[in-house]
């Protein structure tokens, strides 16, 4: 499967208890979910991290894409609503963090440790 695939069941199931998803549309980057309330987020689909940006980035768990985090930490952590999904889709495990809410509450001094934890506590990509 692959990360696309990966990320529209991901999105669909992650939305099974509140019910809050009106539907899913399918753009170039990723998706647009449309929520019953009016509102949007969209999800992007990114084989590397690159560019913070709003909503919701899934990317695969490769150590350089949690390199890349640590390294724009400050650009990350500024977006408020964003969630990072570090995925594995042929394993389909995945970790997430909230930049925003993480740096509030997290040593500077070890984050790309701590990061690093997180990456090799699943398989890698």
């Amino acid at each position: 499967m692959n990360l696309r695939e990966w990320t529209k069941i991901f999105l669909t199931q992650r939305d099974l208890l509140k019910q809050e998803l009106r539907s899913l549309e399918e753009t170039d980057d990723g998706f647009v979910m449309h929520k019953k309330d009016s509102t949007t987020t969209k999800a992007s689909v990114r084989e590397t991290l690159g560019e913070p940006s709003d909503g919701i980035i899934v990317c695969p768990n490769t150590r350089k894409n949690v390199e890349a985090l640590a390294r724009e930490w400050q650009g990350f952590s500024s977006r408020q609503e964003l969630l990072i999904v570090f995925a594995n889709p042929d394993t389909n495990e995945k970790w997430l963090i909230k930049p925003h809410h993480h740096g509030r509450i997290a040593d500077e001094e070890s984050l790309e440790q701590g990061l690093l934890a997180m990456h090799e506590a699943i398989t890698a990509v």
